[in-house]
C-alpha cells in the first residue's frame, strides 16, 4: 500500500511540475538577464537491455523520465558562482523494480584574488541507478551515489609561468555491495605550466592519492598512489585545437592478493569547428591503468570513472565525433567509440584464464529548437561487446539497443 501511494504521489508530482512550467511558459516570457533558470522535462525510450546484462539475460523496458532541474549563475565582480540542482522520476514500466528517482546536486565557486591568484572551489553529488556493464553479469537493481569535492589554485608567476595546484575528495557508494566498487580517497596534486605562445602551453602535474576499497574485506583495502604526468595543448589555428598527455604512476595496496603496479597512460584529443555549422572531434587513449583504481584523475581535476574491472592489462580506445547546425533550430550529432581490453586475472593477484574482450558503440542524435525556451529532441544509440579468447569470468558479452524522444521547457534560460 505505501509503495502504491508513493508510485501515485511521483506521478502527481511529475504531472503537477509540468503543468507548472507551462503555466510559467505561457504567463512570463523567457529572460536572459536573471541568474535563475528553470528546466521542465519529459522523455519517453525504450531500452532493450536495460542493465547491459549478458547474453540470454537481457530486461527491456519502456521508460519514462520526468525531470525538474534549477540552475543559477551569478557573478560578484571578480568572483563567479554558479551551479544547480536535479530531480528526476524514472519509470520503468515492464522492470517495475528498477523505478527509482535519480537527482543531483553542484556548485562551484570560481574565483579571483589580486597578485594574479585564482582558482576554482566547488563539489557535487548525485544519486543515480547503476549499470552493470564494466563490472560483471549481474541484473539486480543497484543504486549508486557519487560524491565529489575540489579546491584548485594557480598563481602567475611571470607572463609565461603559471603554478598549479589542488585538493580533490571521492566517495562512491552503492545501495549493494555486489559490485564491490565503493572507493573513497583524497589526492593532492601540484604542478606548473607554461605557456610559450597564445597558441602552444605545456604542463606538468604531480600527484600523490591516498584512499580505500572498503569492501573488499572485512578492513577494508588501503592503497596509495603517486603519479606524474605531462601535457601539451596547441592550437594550429583558429579553428582547431590539440591536446596530449603523457602519465605514469607506482600504486601499492595493504590486501597481499592484490599486486602492487605501474601503471601509465596516454591520449590524444583533436577538435575541429569547419565553416562554424560543422564540428569534428577525435580521441584516442591506451594505458595499463585501467581498472587500478577505478578513477583515474586528470590534471584540470574531472573524473574519467573506468570502472571495478582491475584484470585489465591494456585498454585502447577511440571515438569519433560530428556535429552539424542544419539550421540555427537544427542540430545532428553522429558519434562512434571503440574500445578493446587485454584481460588477465593476475592483475588481481591469482594465476588464471587471459583474453580479452572489444567494446563497439554509436549514437546518433538531433535537437530542434523552435524557441529559445523550447528543446525537442531524438537519439539512438547501440552498444555491443564481444568475447576475445577465452576470458573466463572477466567479462561478458551483451547487446543493448535504445531510443528516446523528449521535450525540455526553460523559464529564464541564461
Amino acid at each position: 500500500m505505501l509503495m502504491r501511494q508513493i508510485s501515485e504521489f511521483n506521478h502527481g508530482a511529475s504531472a503537477f511540475f509540468s503543468g507548472f512550467a507551462f503555466l510559467i511558459f505561457g504567463v512570463f516570457p523567457a529572460r536572459a538577464d536573471g541568474p535563475l533558470a528553470l528546466e521542465v522535462s519529459q522523455q519517453g525510450a525504450y531500452e532493450s537491455n536495460v542493465l547491459r546484462a549478458g547474453e540470454g539475460r537481457e530486461r527491456s523496458s519502456p521508460v519514462s523520465t520526468s525531470g525538474l532541474d534549477v540552475k543559477f549563475d551569478q557573478n560578484w565582480g571578480r568572483q563567479h558562482l554558479q551551479g544547480g540542482a536535479g530531480w528526476a522520476h524514472q519509470e520503468f514500466f515492464n522492470q517495475d523494480f528498477l523505478t527509482n528517482d535519480p537527482y543531483g546536486l553542484n556548485a562551484e565557486l570560481d574565483w579571483s584574488a589580486a597578485n594574479l591568484l585564482e582558482g576554482e572551489l566547488g563539489g557535487d553529488h548525485r544519486r543515480q541507478l547503476f549499470v552493470y556493464s564494466q563490472v560483471g553479469d549481474n541484473s539486480d537493481r543497484n543504486i549508486e551515489e557519487l560524491s565529489r569535492a575540489w579546491f584548485r589554485v594557480r598563481k602567475g608567476v611571470v607572463t609565461k609561468l603559471t603554478l598549479e595546484g589542488g585538493v580533490n575528495a571521492f566517495d562512491r557508494r552503492f545501495s549493494s555491495d555486489s559490485t564491490g566498487g565503493a572507493q573513497r580517497y583524497i589526492a593532492g596534486q601540484g604542478g606548473f605550466r607554461y605557456q610559450s605562445s597564445p597558441d602552444l602551453s605545456g604542463r606538468t602535474t604531480f600527484r600523490y592519492t591516498r584512499g580505500v576499497f572498503p569492501e573488499r574485506t572485512a578492513n577494508g583495502d588501503d592503497y596509495i598512489r603517486r603519479d606524474v604526468e605531462v601535457g601539451v595543448d596547441w592550437k594550429p589555428s583558429g579553428a582547431s585545437s590539440l591536446e596530449a598527455h603523457l602519465s605514469a604512476g607506482r600504486e601499492s595496496h595493504s590486501l597481499t592478493a592484490v599486486q602492487s603496479v605501474d601503471v601509465w597512460a596516454a591520449g590524444l584529443s583533436w577538435r575541429w569547428q569547419a565553416l562554424g555549422k560543422l564540428g569534428l572531434s577525435l580521441s584516442l587513449n591506451r594505458d595499463s591503468d585501467t581498472g587500478s583504481s577505478t578513477t583515474f584523475i586528470v590534471s584540470d581535476g574531472a573524473q574519467v570513472d573506468l570502472g571495478n574491472v582491475g584484470n585489465t592489462r591494456t585498454s585502447t580506445s577511440a571515438s569519433a565525433g560530428v556535429a552539424w547546425a542544419a539550421t540555427s533550430k537544427i542540430k545532428f550529432s553522429l558519434r562512434g567509440r571503440v574500445t578493446r581490453r587485454a584481460l588477465d586475472s593476475r592483475r588481481s593477484g591469482t594465476d588464471g584464464v587471459n583474453g580479452g574482450d572489444l567494446q563497439r558503440g554509436v549514437d546518433i542524435g538531433v535537437l530542434y529548437r523552435p524557441l529559445r525556451s523550447l528543446d525537442l529532441s531524438c537519439s539512438v544509440a547501440l552498444e555491443r561487446r564481444s568475447i576475445l579468447g577465452n576470458v573466463g569470468n572477466l567479462s561478458f558479452a551483451y547487446d543493448s539497443k535504445s531510443a528516446q524522444c523528449g521535450v525540455a521547457l526553460w523559464v529564464a534560460r541564461k
